[in-house]
């Protein structure tokens, strides 16, 4: 099975990973959720730590951001958004983007749905009835007509199926596509929330500066985990593993799995994955999980790191300013079986997070940069991947939009 479409399929259960269910409801699937929550063990016997102060770990990656990097950014967003500025023309031509205000005429009666104002209406690549936007070419700005357009046979609403009609046009200018060449002040206040193109490019580089803060330190902390994994011994305790495991895969199938199919057919139908597959890739990401949760907790015992309920408050409120949960009990219920449960394992992972930032200050970290080979092939990959690249370009860009407006 594709690699890539694996991934996006465990990054789903990643992020249900250890949410419930259902609360209050009795399933073969809350029991097992409840049955790998009930396995205890004492954390001393089961991990021999191993030196964990000063580990020295190497990352790779390239953490810089350019002036080249913002501005092909924001080349993107201005793609994505569709801005168009005002230009001069006055005489609209074959392949002008216009800008006009219109309303249908049937019978002499304008008709439901068939008039809008401030409309783009680029003339060589209009998605709209055949006739429409040709019926702009050689008016001009400030002018308002009327041409008569003939809806399809199949057009989807019967009334106006296979009939011809009145268009009343307004033109109210002609307008260029904006580029990060062209763009402007007033361009970027109408549909960016800045003052300035400057102010627009310094937010933007900010922006991925951040995203490249917090890349590198994802990559810090998987370099530590796996290099605790390295250095320290763990034992499953009987069945642990076997038990998370289901619990993940019952948790991926309440969520995912709705529409009345088994998980078999699921994954197939959506990923042309088998379960198999599927269970294999997810252990192994579990096994890992698992280890570094137990060393953690190793840690966290033997350094004396006690929960801080002030400090915890202040972790969960930062999760609820996210604004995916807007209750503490949402946050609670979504991470275990029910609210208590959710709560008891936040408050563990809270410790275990603790006891992973003591490693992680005094862990000495190399960077260096990535192999000439790795970034061949890396180059190679974009090129064979392109097409799936521009189908997710819009969705990654409208993201990363906001996020950058709202900062």
């Amino acid at each position: 099975m594709n690699k890539k479409i694996l991934a996006s399929l465990l990054a789903g259960v990643m992020a249900v990973s250890v949410c419930a269910c259902g609360a209050g409801e009795t399933t073969e699937e809350t029991a097992a959720v409840e049955t790998g929550a009930a396995i205890e063990y004492n954390v001393d016997e089961c991990v021999k730590l191993g030196d964990y102060n000063g580990l020295e770990v190497t990352i790779t990656g390239d953490y810089e951001v350019t002036d080249e990097d913002a501005e092909e950014y924001m080349s993107g967003l201005i793609s994505y958004y569709g801005a168009y500025a005002k230009n001069d023309e006055t005489e609209v031509k074959e392949d002008s983007v216009v800008n006009v205000d219109y309303t249908g005429y049937q019978d002499g009666e304008a008709f439901e749905n068939g008039a809008a104002t401030d409309q783009y209406i680029d003339i060589a690549n209009s998605t709209y009835i055949e006739g429409f936007a040709e019926n702009l070419i050689g008016h001009s700005v400030g002018e308002t007509f009327r041409e008569e357009c003939t809806f399809p046979e199949d057009y989807g609403a019967e009334n106006l199926a296979g009939q011809t009609v009145e268009f009343e046009y307004t033109i109210n200018y002609i307008a260029d596509p904006v580029t990060a060449e062209n763009i402007t002040d007033e361009v970027v206040k109408e549909n960016f929330s800045f003052d300035t193109v400057e102010e627009f490019k310094e937010n933007i580089k900010g922006y991925l500066e951040n995203q490249a803060e917090d890349t590198r330190s994802t990559d810090i902390r998987n370099a530590i985990m796996d290099k605790l994994i390295e250095v320290c011994e763990v034992t499953f305790p009987e069945g642990l593993l076997e038990s998370r495991l289901q619990q993940r895969i019952d948790q991926y199938t309440a969520t995912y799995v709705t529409d009345g199919s088994t998980l078999e057919e699921y994954l197939q139908s959506y990923y042309g994955a088998t379960v198999d597959e599927f269970t294999e890739q997810l252990e192994s990401d579990l096994d890992r999980d698992l280890r570094v949760e137990m060393i953690c907790q190793a840690i966290a015992e033997k350094e004396g790191i006690e929960f801080n309920q002030e400090e915890y408050d202040a972790f969960i409120q930062n999760i609820l300013a996210s604004g995916s949960y807007e209750t503490e009990d949402d946050l609670y219920a979504a991470y275990g079986t029910d609210v208590e449960s959710g709560k008891e394992y936040l408050q563990k992972m809270y410790v275990d997070n603790l006891a992973l930032t003591v490693v992680e200050e005094s862990a000495v970290v190399t960077e260096e940069p990535e192999a000439a080979e790795d970034t061949e092939a890396a180059e190679g990959t974009e090129e064979t991947a392109e097409g799936e690249t521009e189908e997710t370009t819009e969705e990654t860009a409208g993201e990363a939009a906001a996020e950058t407006s709202a900062q």
